[in-house]
């Protein structure tokens, strides 16, 4: 892939506060930061409503966490419960896809992260009038990094 007319962006982990639109107050979050911008912001999607609460960065189990950090470096085919392929990024606070989710396809490239066509997954397929970004770009080093600090990989 030809790289110099790519924009490579830098990719962490880190807790982000976020109004909530459910209860009077703050929530902070752990959230994709892109830039250091939280990707919610980014994507315009309120992280702190109830519809995209929750998020597998949450998980305590240790193999849903594995299974979370294997999907997001593109070494496992992710799995969701619309079955279209998509990493789930966001999710419904009840765990149930069919609410709607936030996802994108990750794909591994040489020195490359991309995320292309990140945005809102509904049964009927995906709904980018309302939230998308067409493709971000990461250095896989840095990336992989990042991804096996948070996830406690080794």
């Amino acid at each position: 892939m030809h790289t110099s007319s790519l924009t490579i962006r830098k990719f962490q982990f880190a807790r982000a506060q976020f109004d909530n639109d459910s209860v009077p107050g703050i929530l902070s979050l752990t959230d994709f930061v892109v830039d250091g911008q939280p990707l919610a912001n980014r994507l315009n999607v309120a992280r702190a409503s109830l519809e995209f609460a929750s998020s597998s960065l949450d998980s305590i189990d240790p193999s849903e966490r594995r299974r979370y950090a294997e999907e997001l470096l593109a070494r496992r085919e992710p799995t969701n419960q619309l079955g279209s392929g998509r990493v789930v990024i966001y999710r419904c606070h009840c765990g149930s896809d069919y609410c709607g989710v936030v996802s994108t396809r990750i794909i591994r490239d040489a020195d490359l992260i991309l995320w292309r066509d990140i945005g809102i997954e509904q049964e009927d397929g995906l709904d980018f009038e309302h939230a998308h970004i067409a493709q971000l770009v990461f250095s896989s080093a840095e990336y992989d990094t990042e991804i096996s600090r948070f996830f406690g990989l080794g």
